[in-house]
């Protein structure tokens, strides 16, 4: 896959999985199971990584149409797919999800919901685990973006799109 091939895929809307199903994702492919065009998908991403429920399998990549529209560079699209969403998979791969909290944390929220007050409890508990989650979220976009920055150079990127990469790194930063 090359430029002209990325350039018709912008163009075609129904060569897109075609286009997708043709890249190479390198050491990628190792952490990534599947990667589909999802020509309905919101247009609040341009890519996403699903995470799976257990490490040890690979992660499932949406691409949204609108990928085809803010990347001009085919560069710059595999940087996103590969260097970034990649890097998610190969987090997701290696993360080790429990479907409960262990003990310590378990005591932690109990406590806090029994000097709170069940109800006010619950709502400053609930606001808790989304901070929480937030920070995650965060961590793992800053980590995921300077992974991006550190290929950058090899991956050839335009500089506007190093640029914009910056700009969001220092965002979540």
């Amino acid at each position: 896959m090359n430029e002209k091939n990325f350039q018709r895929a912008i163009g075609t809307p129904s060569y897109r999985q075609q286009f997708i199903d043709k890249l190479d994702l390198g050491e990628s492919s190792s952490y990534i199971g599947t990667v589909e065009y999802d020509p309905v998908a919101n247009v609040s991403f341009l890519m996403k990584t699903l995470s799976t429920t257990s490490p040890r399998r690979r992660s499932k990549i949406i691409v949204a149409p609108a990928s085809f529209y803010y990347h001009s560079k085919f560069q710059d699209f595999l940087s996103t797919l590969i260097d970034h969403e990649g890097y998610h998979a190969k987090e997701n791969y290696f993360y080790k999800r429990t479907k409960r909290k262990d003990f310590h944390d378990w005591i932690i929220d109990n406590t806090f919901l029994f000097f709170q007050g069940l109800k006010k409890g619950r709502k400053l508990l609930s606001q808790k685990r989304e901070a929480e989650n937030n920070l995650i979220h965060y961590k793992r976009e800053v980590r995921a973006y300077s992974n991006q920055l550190r290929k950058s150079e090899a991956r050839g990127i335009s500089s506007d799109y190093k640029n914009l990469t910056e700009e969001r790194r220092t965002r979540y930063s």
